[in-house]
């Protein structure tokens, strides 16, 4: 038990700050990110008046970078969950420190997501008809239900995690009334059973981002008459590709906390994510290679194509940029220069991007496919998409922002309030 406290009772220690206490960033991110979601709401007023029209979607383009970003940040969403899982179902101390901004992405990515989908709709009051007529045979209700009852889990997860840091912080720390409602009690049978809770929401969450990620696959992959869609290996591949790009955004989210907001993130915690994203690679890369053999010789003639344009063709440059970028500098990188934080944050940079431009190729060109009575199928975003999208991406900042400064300031208040006291340091420091 005494092992069990230890272990969740991380605090950062203070003198360990990494980011000036000038920095601008905490100040001005906000209200640029404001100013985005204030632009995208100007346009989505625009695409409820005028209807979809606004955008570049026509009859034969039906989904675009809203699918293609909500494909996206569902799996964003992962690695967050997955380090959390890590951190309190398997007890990895050195992952402990990032464990709060990881479940903070986790919350804000899957908000990212069902917010594309609301921007995708052209009546987004019809939303409701998925659950007044439910059909439990469409994959769309599968993926409703999965992504609501993710979403409520992502939620208190959170919750139960921002207590534990809550609990952390030093008795005489004055905390504002919501901070002290969510802390609630400070006894230790308190803390033993949100430690309880936070290991069982974590087991759980895991199997949870599984159907998550193969549901979102299955709503592509159970379309028959989709070239490049209809194929088993699609859910694994939206997993392994989920599990790259959402490590790599908890590695930048951890860097940004580290280096503008001030928080106090050993860089073991950093090292270990990056040796994770170095394995991960190559899993992708294989299934990758599974996927597009498999197509290439057994598919049909549409799915030849396909994939002609996608090797050679229109989106040969998504495709080699994935494969370049994306793959192969990171993983050398990692490789090479495994201890070296600059080599970690552009490899999970890299990563995180090539799996954008991977999600790109899932999508687009099996809906652009040329097509013998319709000819070749043009689609090009909007600006009022390009800025929608933009705002659903500010959106995830601000949230970022609002939970990372107050960690922090909850960090600085912590360390004015422990520094006159001499024993405090060397007790923590013996638990680090």
């Amino acid at each position: 038990m005494k092992q069990d406290r230890e272990f969740h009772d991380w605090v950062p220690l203070p003198g360990r700050r990494t980011a000036s206490k000038g920095s601008l960033v905490p100040k001005v991110a906000p209200i640029i990110f404001i100013a985005i979601m204030a632009a995208g709401l100007f346009f989505y007023q625009r695409q409820l008046q005028d209807g979809l029209m606004v955008t570049g979607l026509n009859f034969n383009v039906t989904w675009g970078i809203y699918i293609v970003n909500f494909i996206f940040c569902i799996g964003l969403s992962a690695g967050g969950i997955v380090v959390s899982a890590l951190v309190h179902a398997f007890q990895i101390r050195e992952l402990r420190p990032v464990a709060f901004i990881a479940e903070v992405l986790a919350l804000a990515f899957l908000l990212m997501a069902a917010t594309c989908v609301i921007l995708d709709m052209g009546h987004p009051e019809r939303a409701l008809f998925v659950l007044m007529h439910a059909n439990i045979r469409s994959p769309l209700l599968w993926d409703v239900t999965v992504i609501s009852l993710y979403l409520v889990l992502c939620i208190a997860l959170l919750w139960s995690s921002l207590r534990a840091e809550l609990h952390t912080l030093d008795p005489r720390h004055r905390l504002g009334r919501f901070l002290e409602w969510v802390a609630g009690p400070r006894t230790e049978e308190a803390q033993q059973k949100n430690r309880r809770r936070l290991r069982l929401l974590s087991i759980v969450s895991l199997p949870g981002a599984v159907a998550l990620h193969s549901v979102t696959a299955w709503i592509l992959g159970l379309a028959k008459g989709q070239p490049g869609w209809n194929t088993a290996i699609l859910a694994p591949l939206f997993i392994a590709s989920a599990m790259v790009s959402g490590i790599g955004a908890v590695i930048l989210g951890a860097g940004a906390a580290r280096r503008f907001f001030g928080i106090s993130l050993p860089r073991e915690a950093i090292e270990k994510l990056g040796r994770y994203l170095f394995f991960l690679l190559p899993l992708l890369i294989y299934l990758l290679f599974s996927e597009f053999l498999t197509i290439s010789y057994t598919g049909g003639l549409s799915h030849q194509r396909m994939m002609q344009e996608i090797i050679w063709g229109r989106f040969s440059g998504f495709f080699w940029f994935d494969m370049l970028i994306g793959i192969l500098i990171p993983f050398f990188l990692l490789g090479f220069w495994r201890r070296s934080l600059w080599a970690i944050h552009t490899a999970s940079f890299f990563a995180v991007i090539g799996v954008a431009a991977e999600r790109v190729n899932i999508l687009l060109p099996s809906l652009m496919r040329f097509e013998p009575l319709r000819g070749e199928a043009i689609y090009v975003p909007s600006i009022p998409e390009i800025t929608m999208v933009a705002a659903v991406y500010a959106l995830g900042g601000l949230i970022f922002c609002i939970f990372t400064s107050t960690l922090a300031r909850l960090e600085v208040s912590t360390a004015e309030v422990r520094q006159f006291q001499p024993g405090v340091i060397g007790i923590e420091a013996s638990k680090g």
